[in-house]
């Protein structure tokens, strides 16, 4: 693959991450105020505290997810180390929140499978089934074939419609929506192709007709934020490092990078937080925070978690 070809895909990643970071940006602007609105919506309404559930090994989770944070936010401080560590943050991007995620399952009572794909199956469908519980952007998911331009995504705000078709386009010269629907679109596209190869593989087939596409594709679960997150995630670590190792990247580029990723981090980490805090109960998950940031390793949290949770405790 070309050098041009490897500067592409980079720019690629960096627009999707830029503007997932952005959409967060706007949607928690005002932190109280998001907070403040999200507690009081239906969803956060029924949840009550859980009793019966594993606070060890939820305790452990938030300290593995806490603790990769840490190291991501402590390397997004050095701009020279930049071009080599943003590859990896890519990947500790997704199981930072994978780890949240596990633990968000663990907090309402839930024995899921640790592997990947059901943890990912798992959490789109929360987002589907109960999705007044997640907050936008998150909520947002896309469902069904990928062929329709322009296209709409499922729980999104109805006057968003997705135009955008080039992934290079500067996330700054279109709105967020754009560039989040398309790493949906592009990672759905990827995930019917397996299932169509799949099933012309196992019904010894060469080509499917349109309608069996379609009927297949109504059978794939919905594509979420977090299947984006882990095909980045995948190509980062193991398929794509030459996007960053073979190509021109500037040093401001590296430093926007690297604070997209620090922001969806946060801020993703903040919503399964407060959902955690919300079905352990307040007391319980300040004794997670206390527990962690009054280690020696954990004192720089006070930027990371304890700032989260000083955030989240005055509104509950």
């Amino acid at each position: 693959m070309s050098g041009s070809d490897q500067t592409s895909r980079y720019y690629a990643y960096l627009n999707y991450l830029v503007s997932f970071s952005r959409l967060l940006w706007v949607y928690m602007y005002d932190m109280d105020e998001f907070i403040t609105n999200w507690m009081n919506s239906p969803g956060m309404l029924k949840i009550n505290e859980k009793p019966q559930i594993d606070h060890t090994r939820i305790a452990q989770l938030l300290r593995s997810s806490w603790f990769t944070e840490l190291l991501v936010v402590g390397e997004a401080k050095n701009d020279s180390l930049l071009p080599y560590s943003n590859p990896w943050s890519m990947v500790q991007l997704y199981y930072i929140i994978y780890l949240s995620i596990r633990a968000y399952f663990l907090a309402f009572g839930r024995k899921v499978s640790s592997n990947h794909t059901v943890t990912l199956r798992t959490i789109a469908e929360d987002l589907i089934n109960v999705k007044d519980r997640f907050p936008l952007p998150l909520s947002s998911c896309l469902s069904g074939m990928t062929s329709s331009e322009p296209f709409r995504l499922d729980n999104s705000p109805q006057e968003i419609t997705i135009t955008l078709n080039n992934p290079l386009v500067s996330p700054y010269a279109v709105h967020p929506w754009q560039h989040y629907g398309l790493l949906l679109k592009t990672t759905r596209a990827r995930q019917l192709k397996r299932s169509f190869d799949e099933y012309r593989k196992k019904s010894c087939v060469e080509r499917l007709p349109k309608a069996k596409k379609q009927e297949i594709a109504q059978s794939v679960r919905p594509t979420t934020i977090f299947d984006g997150l882990y095909r980045i995630r995948i190509r980062s670590n193991y398929s794509d490092v030459d996007s960053f190792v073979l190509t021109s990247i500037s040093d401001s580029d590296s430093i926007q990078l690297s604070k997209s990723i620090c922001r969806i981090i946060y801020r993703t980490l903040l919503i399964f937080e407060i959902l955690i805090a919300k079905s352990v109960g307040k007391q319980q998950y300040e004794k997670f925070v206390i527990n962690f940031t009054t280690r020696k390793l954990g004192k720089p949290a006070e930027e990371t978690a304890l700032l989260r949770w000083n955030q989240i405790k005055k509104h509950l």
